[in-house]
């Protein structure tokens, strides 16, 4: 017998008993059983949560350390088996990252003088790509790969707003950059 089916049957005995030696018509009845479910459901999952969770406080730490202990494992051999693709990852992640600071160190004095902004949104793009690149790492290294896959729609989503950019010159770039002005705006007064 179930669990519930135990508690239910319990319940309809006490009732029975209850109703037998108060000898209770059926209207006192169906409200006997209304206060009975009321102090099972309501007030007594009350009680059972306080029970539940404090007799599961001591062992948080316990079952902290050993979620923590069977991740790593799973994480360690994840890596196992994919170290070459992983590895290759995170070493375009660090080139391109490298990259664009090389092109920000070549580029932005003239680039600052020429007032391009197609420039400095291109740079921003970027950052964002470097970022979200790096949390499909994070997802691939923690064994997401279907959370991955969507970052990585967002990845090339950035780099064809780039191209996009690039190719459409200093007018797109600037309505880009006060569109995404906007909508932080926006999100910002939402926000409050």
């Amino acid at each position: 017998m179930k669990l519930e089916e135990n508690i239910i049957k319990t319940i309809l005995e006490i009732i029975a008993k209850k109703a037998a030696e108060q000898e209770l018509r059926e209207e006192q009845i169906s409200n006997f059983i209304n206060v009975a479910v009321k102090a099972v459901t309501t007030d007594g999952l009350a009680n059972a949560s306080t029970l539940l969770a404090d007799a599961l406080r001591p062992q948080i730490p316990e079952m902290i350390a050993r979620e923590r202990d069977l991740q790593a494992g799973f994480e360690q051999r994840l890596y196992d088996r994919w170290k070459k693709a992983l590895d290759l990852y995170e070493a375009i992640i660090i080139l391109t990252r490298e990259c664009g600071v090389a092109c920000v160190g070549y580029y932005q004095a003239q680039a600052a003088k020429d007032k391009d902004v197609v420039f400095a949104v291109l740079m921003g793009i970027h950052i964002k790509a470097c970022q979200t690149a790096s949390a499909i790492e994070a997802l691939l290294k923690r064994g997401y790969a279907r959370d991955a896959l969507a970052r990585h729609r967002t990845l090339h989503e950035l780099a064809v707003t780039a191209f996009f950019i690039k190719k459409h010159g200093q007018e797109t770039a600037e309505r880009y950059w006060q569109h995404n002005t906007i909508e932080s705006c926006k999100a910002a007064l939402q926000y409050e």
